[in-house]
């Protein structure tokens, strides 16, 4: 049987969700594979990959080049300067035309009771969400090379990616894992066995009310953020000794409407999907500084070969932790691009202003809802850039976690 504790580091990255936001965790791996020296970007060889949402995004893309280090710092980069909106879901009168049409449908439908009459032989009209993602499918496919996956993993460059999603019907978060077949790993979380493919980060990103949910064998799954937006503790669950986490909130968020001011819809479902997103990240991180105390004790007291008994029988071993994360509030980011007026910016057409003004988002005091579908350019370019001085700034931090690998 092969033994939880073992001497060999396996360092994992911990990617978490946040829409648009993941260009800043692209700009903090730019800044890690580019800027580095050659020989700590060498050892630095993640043996897990864990994401949510768009975290899920960036890992499936590092996973699926974990073969070529200098490849993921730069293309991750050109990935994201070049992202834009129509990439991601459909725009343009005709496409809110329909999603009019198809909610007034349903509503009218639900209301007068016509859905029972006609069930039989129609299918009942639901609200899928706001915007139809179908583009978002085709942008994965090009953009990640989806069967260097399982090859790297076979080859040896890595030994476990998961992607973290929602349950729609059961609310329990759900782990989509492709793993080396010798990997040991002990988990309280249902994990499925796959070949990750875009459906998985699909369902991963499915942010509820902005995306419509995805259907995976049948089950429909939501974002992985709802329950998990940093998934921590699958890494730990799967060997990791070593974690670099990279959140897209950061730690004092900043709020730009004054006084009494009443929330309009948008600021109350930006509020929420921030709440929910803001998940155990910090309680796991005091989690793991407890452990590792206790484990540092048990080894001062005993001998080495007792030391690795207990590891084993209560399936722990020490672990470090490095977390990087926003010094600047994303969400005032999205002010400064609000405030140029939305006639100049060029990811805002017939659909996103029908949006805004549904979700009664003023755009002078900007919203974190926004924060997270906004791909206007210079937005995307400020998260890059954020993400890349973020990682500079933590530059010795970074190096003493790979020189101790």
């Amino acid at each position: 049987m092969t033994k939880f504790y073992d001497h060999k580091t396996k360092p994992a990255i911990v990617l978490s969700g946040g829409g648009s936001r993941g260009a800043y965790e692209a700009g903090v791996m730019h800044y890690i594979r580019t800027q580095l020296p050659a020989s700590a970007n060498q050892k630095l060889k993640f043996s897990i990959y864990c994401g949510s949402s768009v975290g899920a995004i960036n890992v499936s893309f590092f996973a699926s080049s974990a073969h070529d280090h200098q490849y993921q710092g730069h293309e991750i980069l050109r990935l994201w300067s070049n992202i834009t909106a129509e990439q991601i879901y459909k725009r343009g009168a005709l496409t809110l035309g329909k999603l009019l049409l198809h909610s007034a449908t349903g509503f009218s439908m639900n209301f007068t009771g016509l859905n029972r009459l006609f069930s039989k032989e129609l299918q009942p009209v639901h609200f899928e969400g706001l915007l139809n993602t179908r583009p978002f499918f085709h942008f994965l496919l090009q953009n990640v090379k989806w069967p260097m996956i399982s090859q790297n993993i076979q080859d040896g460059f890595f030994d476990a990616i998961a992607i973290a999603a929602t349950n729609t019907l059961t609310g329990d978060i759900e782990l989509f894992v492709d793993h080396k077949k010798d990997l040991f790993y002990q988990s309280r979380f249902t994990m499925k066995k796959t070949r990750i493919s875009p459906r998985h980060i699909m369902a991963s990103a499915a942010l509820p009310v902005l995306f419509p949910s995805v259907s995976i064998n049948g089950v429909y799954y939501n974002d992985g953020g709802l329950r998990m937006n940093t998934p921590l503790t699958p890494a730990v669950h799967l060997g990791a000794t070593d974690i670099l986490t990279i959140t897209t909130s950061s730690q004092d968020p900043q709020t730009t409407a004054p006084v009494g001011t009443r929330p309009g819809l948008g600021d109350l479902i930006g509020t929420f999907i921030y709440s929910i997103l803001q998940d155990r990240i910090e309680t796991d991180e005091h989690q793991l500084q407890r452990i590792n105390r206790i484990l540092e004790e048990v080894k001062k007291n005993t001998d080495q070969e007792t030391y690795e008994k207990v590891c084993d029988q209560v399936g722990v071993r020490p672990i470090r932790a490095l977390r990087i994360f926003p010094s600047y509030d994303i969400t005032s980011l999205v002010d400064d691009e609000l405030r140029k007026s939305l006639r100049s910016l060029r990811s805002f057409g017939s659909l996103e202003k029908a949006v805004i003004r549904l979700l009664e988002i003023n755009e002078k005091s900007g919203s974190n809802l926004l924060s997270y579908f906004l791909f206007e350019s210079s937005y995307i370019n400020k998260l890059l850039e954020l993400g890349f001085q973020d990682a500079k700034a933590k530059h010795d931090e970074i190096m003493e976690f790979v020189e101790n690998l």
